[in-house]
């Protein structure tokens, strides 16, 4: 399966590389990659990296984390699945994972937005926020992380 994953992950890299040699320095398009994060359920796969953001898309079937990014923003764009958006509040067990992140394991007191296929979402810097998936269910969905300034 590992194998598998890794073997899929170099082709949609050798495609974008081979099919994007002339085009400007920063352009990128990553086809099928959400039939990829699909098939594979890869839970973070980062597509890019620009230095002030990045793109990511992920599959999950679990709860996330409790996080809040301190200097930079969130753009979720959501293409398949249901999850609750738990936001606000105050992070239980928090700890410092990477400068300006920190994550914990819940959040008390914040408030519960359903998200389903379409669903864009804007999450500011500093605001705590939790992805919830329901038993037998997950959530499929495009990140864009850039800093807040």
């Amino acid at each position: 399966m590992k194998s598998a994953i890794i073997v899929l992950v170099l082709g949609i890299v050798l495609t974008c590389v081979s099919s994007t040699r002339s085009d400007p320095e920063g352009f990128a398009v990553w086809p099928g990659v959400v039939s990829h994060i699909a098939e594979t359920e890869v839970p973070w796969e980062e597509l890019g990296d620009y230095h002030n953001h990045l793109i990511a898309t992920s599959f999950i079937r679990d709860d996330g984390p409790a996080e809040v990014h301190e200097s930079q923003i969130e753009i979720w764009i959501v293409h398949d699945g249901n999850a609750t958006l738990v936001v606000g509040g105050e992070i239980l067990e928090p700890k410092t994972v990477k400068p300006h992140e920190i994550r914990g394991l819940s959040i008390k007191g914040g408030s519960e937005t359903p998200l389903t296929q379409g669903a864009i979402v804007h999450i500011p810097a500093n605001l705590p926020h939790q992805l919830k998936i329901a038993h037998g269910k997950y959530l499929i969905y495009t990140t864009i992380r850039m800093d807040a300034r």
